[in-house]
């Protein structure tokens, strides 16, 4: 945007120049021509004068040579007139075509830039959906898989892990909706500091044009001043002057030209450095908010195997108060059973089911009346209560 701005000063400091050479060249050519015209004039006013003194057969005489030299010299400043007219002309056809191609050619990098910044948002758009179906998948099958081997251990452990997974993946996911929700918050901000250095930029060029116009003007009037005052003056004098304004001009425009260069410069420095730091903070956010959620699920997964190592042998001795050895033996026979329980322990009325059976029917059944008999179980009150709410529980004698 500040290159814009930048081609669109100096095509304006271009027509400038354009329209000031044009005007001194018309002041040299106007001076010129008035100057001898008149010269020209009073000669043959006189010679007119003279002729009414003489007779009339002396009016077909042949010109003189000062006559000659005069109409010569004429007709010469007349042609040099219509050269410089028509150089001037094509001079500033030429100049309007430079600035509607570079105008042109501005306008197809803008909708450039434009169409590749678009890809480029696209492109990582689908790149972090992808990221985010890929995590949410590998998430799943970690969690299967853990669901999997916590089956052969402790009913408790393997109730504990199931929850510890429902925590993990709720907090995951709750995750991922800020991410989503910040991300779009980014995407907004950044889309409005977009509308706001558009806007920046057609304001700055809107002053730019002004402030070139005003000074076209100006210069215009001044140099219509210039003329003027230059009219009484002689033309060894109006040289020097043109000479040194000329000069000058040179001069400012090339330090406008190195201002506008090192302030360029500066900016994109500024940009570069302020994307960069954007970067490392955001970098740092995240890594503090993966840190923050695995120290979560470390505590939250310790918290659950505490109260399992607490409650759970409880359970099982007042179970086994309740116990009666069935008919046929149950040497070593284990069986894991579900089964819900109201807060306070009571166990609720047909909610215990056999998971992993003994392979003895009788065994099964003794297991899930004396759960019925012992309720209710000990259990803990509070928040500590909702992991025992629904659970497995591995039973032998």
């Amino acid at each position: 945007m500040m290159w814009e701005s930048v081609r669109d000063y100096m095509r304006s400091l271009g027509w400038s120049l354009a329209l000031h050479i044009v005007l001194v060249l018309m002041l040299l050519l106007g001076v010129n021509w008035r100057i001898q015209r008149d010269a020209a004039g009073g000669d043959a006013e006189e010679r007119v004068i003279q002729a009414q003194m003489v007779n009339i057969d002396d009016l077909n005489l042949p010109p003189t040579k000062r006559e000659l030299e005069e109409q010569a010299r004429a007709e010469a400043e007349a042609a040099a007139q219509r050269r410089a007219k028509e150089q001037a002309r094509a001079e500033a056809e030429a100049s309007a075509q430079r600035r509607a191609e570079e105008q042109a050619r501005a306008e197809a990098e803008a909708a450039e830039r434009r169409r590749a910044e678009e890809q480029a948002r696209r492109e990582a758009e689908a790149a972090e959906r992808r990221r985010a179906e890929e995590q949410a998948r590998a998430e799943a099958q970690a969690a299967e898989r853990r669901r999997a081997e916590e089956q052969a251990r402790a009913e408790v452990q393997a109730a504990e892990r199931r929850r510890a997974e429902e925590q993990a993946r709720a907090e995951a996911e709750a995750a991922e909706r800020r991410r989503a929700e910040e991300q779009a918050r980014r995407e907004a901000e950044a889309e409005e500091r977009r509308r706001a250095e558009e806007q920046a930029r057609r304001e700055a060029e809107a002053a730019e044009r002004r402030r070139a116009e005003e000074q076209a003007r100006r210069e215009a009037e001044a140099a219509e001043r210039r003329r003027a005052e230059e009219q009484a003056r002689a033309e060894a004098e109006a040289a020097e002057r043109r000479r040194a304004e000329e000069q000058a001009r040179a001069e400012a425009e090339a330090a406008e030209r190195r201002r506008a260069e090192e302030q360029a410069r500066r900016e994109a420095e500024a940009e570069e450095r302020r994307r960069a730091e954007e970067q490392a903070r955001r970098e740092a956010e995240a890594e503090e908010r993966r840190r923050a959620e695995e120290r979560a699920a470390q505590e939250q997964a310790a918290r659950l195997q505490r109260l399992a190592n607490q409650w759970v042998p409880a359970i099982q001795g007042r179970v086994s108060q309740f116990w009666i050895r069935p008919a046929g033996g149950a040497a070593n026979a284990e069986t894991v059973v579900s089964l819900r329980l109201n807060p306070g322990g009571e166990v609720v009325a047909d909610s215990v089911r056999v998971v992993t059976s003994s392979g003895n029917p009788a065994f099964d059944a003794s297991v899930i009346a004396a759960i019925y008999r012992a309720s209710p179980l000990p259990v803990p009150d509070g928040e500590d209560f909702e992991p025992f709410r629904d659970f497995d529980f591995r039973f032998s004698p």
